[in-house]
C-alpha cells in the first residue's frame, strides 16, 4: 500500500524523536494489503489509530483514482487535550484540523511520483565501488565521482548528516545522489528558488544545486545542501537556500 505522510506528521515525528520507528512502520505497511494495514490499527471512524510508545499515530485510508492511499496525518501524545478532543468527536475534529492537510491535487501529484519511483525501489543497482568513499562520514573535501563529477557538501548537509536518523538511511541517500548524477531520478524545482532541486526515494529527500563549471574535464558540479527523512516544506527549502546564499 502507498503511504503518504503529511508535513505536519513529519514535523511531529522529528519533534518526538521517533523517526526510526516510523521509518520501520512505513516500510512494513508499504508491503502489505489494505486488510493487513487496517489490522495493525485501531479504528476510530473515519480514522485509524496506532500506538507507538506514548504517542498515537493517526491515519486515514483514501481512494485516489483506482488506488488506496494510507495518509498519516498527525501524532498525538496520550493525555493531551487535542487527543481527548479527537477521541470525543473524531469527525468534527478531523474536519477542522486534519482534513485540511489532505489536498486532493497534492495527493494525486505525490502518488504519480511514488509510482514512478516504485521500480527504482525494486531495481536499484548495487552501490558502485566509485561511490564507496561516500560511506565515510561527510567532510569538506572535494570529491571526484567516477572521474567526471565534483561534489561539494554544504555546512547544513554536514550538520544534518551527523544525525543518527539520517545516517541510518545513508545507503538510500547515496542512491539518490547516484540517480541525480546519472539523471535517472526525477527532481522538483521551486519558483522562489529556481536554482534548487529536490529528489527523493522512499520518503528520503536530497536538496541540491547543480553549478556551472567552465572546466571541460568536469562532467558537472553538484552542491549537496541538505538531506531530509521527510518531505520538506517550501519554507524549509527557502531557509536552507538563504543560509547557503
Amino acid at each position: 500500500m502507498y503511504v503518504y505522510r503529511t508535513p505536519q506528521f513529519n514535523s511531529k515525528v522529528e519533534r518526538y524523536g521517533i523517526q526510526e520507528r516510523i521509518e520501520q512502520l512505513c516500510a512494513e505497511l508499504e508491503t502489505q494489503s489494505i486488510d493487513e494495514v487496517q489490522g495493525r490499527f485501531e479504528r476510530i471512524y473515519p480514522y485509524l489509530k496506532r500506538r507507538i510508545l506514548n504517542r498515537r499515530v493517526i491515519g486515514r485510508i483514501l481512494r485516489i483514482d483506482q488506488d488506496r492511499l494510507l495518509c498519516l496525518v498527525d501524532i498525538f501524545k496520550r493525555g493531551d487535550k487535542d487527543y481527548e478532543q479527537f477521541l470525543e468527536t473524531p469527525v468534527e475534529y478531523g474536519e477542522n484540523h486534519l482534513e485540511t492537510q489532505l489536498d486532493l491535487a497534492r495527493l494525486q501529484d505525490w502518488l504519480v511520483l511514488a509510482k514512478i519511483q516504485q521500480p527504482l525501489k525494486q531495481e536499484l543497482p548495487e552501490l558502485p565501488s566509485t561511490m564507496k568513499p561516500w560511506l565515510e562520514p561527510p567532510g569538506w573535501e572535494m570529491d571526484n565521482v567516477a572521474g567526471d563529477w565534483v561534489i561539494y557538501e554544504s555546512e547544513e548537509w554536514v550538520r544534518r548528516f551527523r544525525k543518527p536518523e539520517i545516517q541510518v538511511s545513508c545507503q538510500t541517500y547515496y542512491q539518490i545522489i547516484t540517480g541525480i548524477r546519472t539523471k535517472t531520478i526525477q527532481c522538483s524545482v521551486f519558483p522562489d528558488c529556481f536554482d534548487l532541486k529536490l529528489s527523493q526515494i522512499n520518503h528520503h529527500y536530497v536538496l541540491y544545486s547543480e553549478l556551472e563549471d567552465t572546466d571541460t574535464k568536469v562532467g558537472g558540479v553538484l552542491l549537496l545542501l541538505a538531506p531530509f527523512n521527510y518531505e520538506p516544506s517550501s519554507q524549509e527549502i527557502i531557509r536552507v537556500g538563504e543560509n547557503i546564499g
